[in-house]
């Protein structure tokens, strides 16, 4: 009997199914497409995450935990699921996984029921005896190495500048600057600083100050922290040769967000005054401050009030208050606008009680 030959595509029987027929009628080329389609799809939904109730999320996995599990959907963004709610996980991904008995694999992971394995380069890993403390993906830092980074200490620096002008009529010069470094953990914060204005009009002298002064604190249990602080100023307006305030007290954190931190302080403080008429006053008294920062998208409002009235006579007291928005231009750069009052209770003769000035500092960050 002659082997038959066909000459052309195959014929299905009638009784297929349509897809199917397709399929056989289909030539190479349309079916080495659907392969690398079909391929493509696993790869795009390489994990997948099934619940209890039947639900299955695709995804990629990006946390495990032994109480939760989160995949990055694109539906739905991030979702993160009670690990009791959930019956099967496959992951393809090669991720690490940290185990309770203290062995680091890297491999895919599949969860079905009580059943783990760890796909590795070694073969398959069954760990089902064993809890997953940990996992983090290829090119990360291991999550117990991130906590030691961020619990360190670190130097951040900034400086500010500005200058403004006018000719004319009237001939105006003010230039301004900051300088600040911060060297900040989790815990404590350790500030100094130190600024300078300078303003002519007409070719005479309408401000000349500067201020200087390291600002420590130190978190307890929360939301209390602890701290002292010390700063001078000299301001050639007011006579004041100089000003020294030490301060130290207590410290309460009322709101403390990534995004909006509110902070109250109430200590004692000194403070010593030498003025060119050569009058020098000491005295001691409260401290009292208001710091908050909120960040709305990207600007941050930032405002600042210290409130210092003396013991003996409560009438003598100064207030300085600082309100700016950074406004960010370009990494590591920011522009800032702002306004800052200092009120003197008895300022020194011929003087006002009240100043205020306005800035537009560039700011350049780095660390």
């Amino acid at each position: 009997m002659c082997p038959v030959r066909s000459s052309g595509n195959i014929h299905a029987p009638a009784y297929l199914p349509p897809l199917f027929t397709a399929l056989t009628q289909a030539g190479p080329h349309t079916m080495r497409t659907l392969l690398f389609l079909l391929a493509t799809a696993s790869i795009l939904f390489a994990d997948s995450v099934t619940t209890n109730d039947g639900s299955i999320l695709n995804g990629t996995l990006s946390n495990y935990s032994t109480d939760a599990v989160t995949i990055q959907t694109d539906f739905a963004g991030a979702v993160t699921i009670q690990r009791a709610a959930i019956k099967e996980i496959r992951s393809s991904e090669q991720r690490y996984y940290r185990l309770s008995s203290g062995n680091t694999l890297l491999g895919g992971l599949t969860i079905s029921g009580d059943n783990k394995t760890i796909q590795t380069a070694n073969g398959a890993m069954n760990v089902t005896n064993d809890t997953i403390s940990a996992t983090w993906g290829q090119g990360e830092d291991d999550p117990a190495v991130a906590v030691v980074k961020n619990a360190a200490s670190h130097w951040t620096y900034e400086a500010a500048f500005d200058l403004a002008g006018k000719s004319g009529n009237t001939e105006k010069m003010a230039v301004g600057g900051r300088l600040a470094a911060t060297l900040a953990s989790p815990e404590e914060k350790l500030l100094l600083f130190i600024s300078g204005k300078n303003a002519e009009e007409n070719g005479e002298l309408t401000e000349k100050e500067i201020k200087g002064g390291i600002d420590f604190e130190r978190k307890t249990v929360k939301p209390f922290s602890w701290y002292t602080r010390v700063g001078m100023e000299h301001d050639e307006i007011e006579k004041l040769d100089m000003r020294t305030t030490a301060a130290a007290g207590l410290g309460m954190y009322l709101i403390e967000k990534e995004d909006h931190e509110l902070r109250g302080r109430l200590g004692l403080q000194v403070t010593h005054e030498s003025y060119e008429t050569g009058t020098n006053e000491t005295s001691p008294g409260i401290d009292v401050g208001l710091y908050q920062k909120l960040k709305l998208a990207s600007y941050v409002f930032t405002t600042n009030v210290e409130y210092k009235p003396a013991f003996e006579d409560f009438s003598r007291y100064t207030v300085a208050h600082e309100s700016h928005v950074g406004i960010p231009l370009a990494k590591n750069w920011a522009m800032r606008l702002g306004v800052t009052n200092d009120y003197n209770s008895q300022p020194a003769g011929g003087t006002e009680e009240l100043d205020t000035g306005y800035f537009a500092h560039l700011v350049l960050k780095w660390q």
